[in-house]
């Protein structure tokens, strides 16, 4: 059945993707918001529209924002990276991603003793594995590195897509829950980093010449992030390297980069709300249902172990609350993901840290998921 709105008719697809994200970040500025992030109101009502064929699952919108836009919006995000708040504070988020992704194999490993997994139990649990300490890229690595049936795999990208949702809207609510606000370190902005300045993020008129400035910047460095990366021999690190080019730019000249950070970082923001509704739209509830619910019970038990785990140490070591959700969404989700919630929830001084820890997880969450195959086969 085909969506009311066609994939293929891009001003209708611009146009539920503005306004989708004008209502997140309306909802930001209202006390609904204050309760739940406008993040998870996106990613829910994207998920609605997505499975009651409203917007399209699959779109040429989607692989822009995945292949163009979140890239860019990495970059006008870091204009204001200051290297001292990188290096002191990346440290914590990367202690929150080894704890996660510790948590993830113990999940990994709790769930093939539990479920029915089936002759597949070693592809699978290779795949979630992969997937839930580097990403999707590693999903995609590891299934076909290993061969992982095409319905097997269909099924389990579903269970991911889903699991992954949910697990992304409750660990952004996390820091409104009055039991984690008592219990845990809730961090004020200043301590995790924000500009002492944040409110002219928020209030910089517009202005073209900035903005145009921001863009074009943006686009450059992500290109000869890439171009770097082909060079290297390992192109998933291109947002890595874009990361680097843009933090030694902005220490290099930051009086220049500054000129450019307000009006860069609000525009960053909207580009990332494309991102949470492209997530959302991805979460098919109906294939997940129809192939297999025994993977999507496989899935949410490896990140209810992880956030378990993650929470429980991470409460012992002292870890502020923004750092374990990010170092979480950086585990689970990925890099994009993880500086898309830092940017969108406020956490300015976690962008830098979520993109680097998540792409240490791009680097060896592939060798980890063949790993296990090879154990489990």
């Amino acid at each position: 059945m085909e969506s009311l709105i066609p994939a293929d008719n891009h001003a209708m697809m611009w146009a539920a993707l503005f306004g989708l994200a004008a209502f997140g970040a309306f909802i930001d500025k209202t006390r609904y918001g204050k309760i739940v992030s406008g993040v998870v109101w996106v990613i829910f009502l994207s998920t609605l529209l997505a499975n009651i064929k409203i917007l399209p699952m699959d779109a040429p919108a989607y692989d822009l924002i995945w292949g163009e836009v979140i890239p860019l919006a990495i970059m006008l995000l870091l204009y204001k990276a200051d290297l001292r708040r990188i290096v002191k504070e990346s440290g914590r988020v990367f202690l929150a991603f080894i704890i996660g992704s510790i948590g993830v194999l113990l999940g990994v490993a709790l769930g093939v003793a539990v479920l029915p997994l089936g002759a597949e139990e070693p592809g699978l649990a290779a795949v979630f594995a992969a997937t839930y300490i580097g990403g999707s890229v590693n999903f995609a690595a590891v299934s076909e590195t290993i061969g992982l049936a095409d319905g097997v795999k269909a099924a389990a990208i579903a269970a991911d897509n889903i699991a992954g949702t949910v697990l992304l809207i409750m660990i952004a609510a996390l820091p409104a829950m009055r039991f984690i606000q008592s219990r845990f370190v809730v961090a004020s902005d200043a301590s995790i980093g924000e500009d002492a300045d944040a409110a002219a993020h928020d209030s910089a008129p517009l202005a073209i010449l900035p903005v145009a400035a921001a863009v074009m910047t943006g686009l450059i460095l992500t290109l000869l992030g890439r171009l770097l990366a082909d060079l290297l021999g390992w192109p998933s690190a291109s947002i890595l390297v874009s990361t680097v080019l843009v933090i030694a730019a902005a220490s290099l000249w930051p009086t220049l980069f500054a000129k450019m950070a307000d009006q860069g970082f609000q525009l960053g923001l909207l580009l990332m709300y494309f991102f949470f509704v492209a997530i959302g739209t991805h979460a098919d509830i109906g294939l997940m249902v129809d192939k297999g619910l025994v993977l999507f019970a496989f899935a949410a038990l490896i990140l209810s172990v992880h956030l378990v785990f993650l929470l429980v140490v991470g409460k012992l070591l002292k870890l502020e609350v923004a750092e374990m959700v990010i170092g979480s969404n950086a585990c689970v989700l990925g890099a994009g993901t993880a500086a898309a919630q830092a940017g969108a929830m406020g956490w300015r001084g976690l962008v830098t840290p979520g993109v680097l820890t998540g792409t240490f997880g791009y680097a060896i969450a592939s060798s980890i998921g063949v790993a296990i195959f090879g154990v489990l086969g």
